[in-house]
């Protein structure tokens, strides 16, 4: 067998000398191909069949996995690996060598998660890396910068569309619409290397940098409506720590109300779960609302925020309830597994591309 390279200029030829059993064991194409092809061509007293269209590399790659599939290697959390192996899945498709190509889109989706809870064991490793990288002191020259350790989202949405493995996709493009856009992979002076994550923006087609674009809008709108919106307040608190004027659940009667008595004041010494749970969220998400970040993260938080309530003013009370932190306990899962399962609906991706 021989291949063309795809590096050198003038073409060049790599030649493979194989098992014609072993080929034919594991590829039905490659076995139909050499029972009716009659080569006519010979290489040191063998027959000689020229690949056409397939690279070096590539090829290399199959035959590597066809004779010794411990051979084939992938590193896990490499940002690079949706790239490095598209062209030995491409081979793997053409020739029908499945347990390659299972292989290697496994090697791909095992880099991420497709649960909360898996998403949390994510960013808890991401974290520690990173303070890690912060804490350590000088760093020396070989030291990795944190983007060549954590998995890329742009290069694997390209992936996941090319070789069909859609599961991947809300938490590729989460991980995508809380990045920075002005950093970008190929331009390592746009982002701080050791610390921040750059995205291969410039593999993302117009469907998808719109699904990004409007799935930001919607995050924001989702999230900024916790600190906003006392309908989750009426959700977390009891009836007699929550003020009637504020319950969204009842503002056509509450509007009749005020029209009549006036707007009471709110004073926090009566409702003092109310008012805790007002500073909880303010903590939590100043810094996602009204433009979002990482609404996950920030949800999380507010149970951060209620243990270290002993920094919170003294005019504040410091516990909740045993009711009212019951409903603070039970909504920050759920409303995180909520928003986890309402990403494909929010960055549209059982939308075709054209209608994004």
């Amino acid at each position: 067998m021989s291949s063309t390279t795809t590096s050198d200029l003038p073409q060049k030829y790599q030649l493979y000398r194989v098992h014609r059993a072993v080929l034919c064991h594991n590829s039905p194409v490659l076995s139909h191909l050499f029972s009716d092809a009659a080569p006519v061509d010979h290489y040191d007293g063998v027959p000689l069949v020229e690949m056409i269209g397939d690279s070096a590399e590539a090829l290399a790659s199959l035959l590597a996995f066809i004779y010794d599939p411990s051979e084939v290697n992938v590193r896990r959390w490499d940002p690079d690996t949706p790239l490095t192996v598209s062209p030995a899945v491409r081979i793997a498709n053409k020739y029908l060598v499945d347990g390659l190509r299972a292989y290697l889109v496994q090697k791909v989706k095992d880099n991420w998660p497709l649960t909360i809870e898996d998403w949390d064991r994510r960013e808890a490793e991401i974290e520690a890396m990173r303070s890690v990288k912060a804490t350590s002191g000088e760093r020396p020259p070989s030291t990795k910068p944190l983007a060549r350790s954590v998995p890329e989202p742009a290069s694997a949405i390209r992936f996941a569309h090319e070789f069909g493995c859609p599961e991947i996709l809300p938490a590729a493009f989460y991980q995508l619409s809380r990045m920075d856009a002005t950093y970008d992979w190929d331009r390592a002076e746009s982002y701080d290397a050791h610390q921040d994550l750059p995205a291969r923006w410039s593999l993302l087609d117009a469907p998808d940098l719109l699904r990004v674009l409007r799935g930001k809008q919607k995050l924001a709108k989702h999230t900024g409506s916790f600190g906003d919106n006392n309908y989750t307040y009426s959700i977390i608190l009891i009836p007699p720590c929550f003020p009637w004027w504020e319950d969204a659940r009842y503002a056509e009667e509450t509007e009749v109300e005020l029209m009549r008595f006036g707007r009471p004041t709110l004073d926090p010494k009566e409702y003092p779960c109310f008012a805790l749970l007002s500073t909880i969220f303010s903590r939590a998400f100043r810094e996602v609302s009204p433009r979002v970040g990482d609404p996950l993260k920030a949800m999380k938080e507010c149970l951060r925020e209620y243990e270290r309530i002993s920094d919170v003013s003294s005019a504040s009370p410091k516990s909740l309830c045993v009711h009212c932190e019951r409903g603070l306990k039970w909504w920050v899962p759920w409303a995180r597994r909520y928003l986890w399962e309402q990403l494909p609906v929010i960055f549209a991706l059982s939308t075709p591309d054209h209608e994004v």
